[in-house]
């Protein structure tokens, strides 16, 4: 292998590591969402039972909603990006 070939598989390795801990940090976003979820639903629960079904204001829930569902987008665009990564490398691995 010469010293660009190095080079290359170096860079390729590392687009593929950013990648990887692209895809952790939305999945970290994503179990912190539905934390976030899980807390505002016991607090509705909670205003629901002491104050009433008119004190519930489901807003909270829709915004978690909203933003897990474009998480959830983001999570599998990423994962598709890296498995084509992976793929570009591997072809090219085998062309070699």
């Amino acid at each position: 292998m010469t010293n660009h070939d190095d080079r290359r598989r170096d860079a390729l390795d590392l687009l593929v590591s950013n990648l990887e801990q692209d895809v952790e940090r939305v999945r970290a976003r994503i179990g912190s969402l539905v934390a976030d979820v899980v807390g505002d639903a016991r607090n509705l629960a909670d205003w629901h039972e002491s104050d009433g079904p008119e004190s519930v204001n489901p807003t909270f829930l829709e915004m978690h909603t909203r933003a897990l569902v474009a998480a959830k987008a983001e999570l599998a665009e990423k994962r598709d990006r890296l498995r084509e990564l992976k793929n570009v490398i591997e072809f090219a691995d085998s062309r070699s």
